[in-house]
């Protein structure tokens, strides 16, 4: 696994709509690991992929905060139903 770069909010890919995942792949397995690894080292709650750089579809989120054990978890494809 490996640590990715984070952007700042003036990358372009952070403001453009993400694309739909279609299919899980060995290729999106490695990149939620990765993307793990990388919210774990910022340190972060959470991370979307085009923070990343990669215009998908496609969060981390670690439900352990503010307990012993880290929790993470991988959304694909998220839906905002209600703020």
């Amino acid at each position: 696994m490996s640590i990715l770069t984070i952007r700042n909010c003036l990358d372009p890919v952070l403001h453009k709509k993400c694309e739909l995942i279609k299919n899980i792949t060995d290729d999106l397995i490695v990149l939620s690991k990765d993307m793990i690894e990388t919210m774990f080292e910022a340190p972060g709650a959470g991370l979307a992929a085009n923070q990343i750089g990669v215009s998908r579809q496609l969060i981390v989120v670690d439900l352990g905060i503010g307990s012993d054990q880290p929790n993470p978890i991988v959304v694909i494809n998220p839906v905002i139903t209600a703020s």
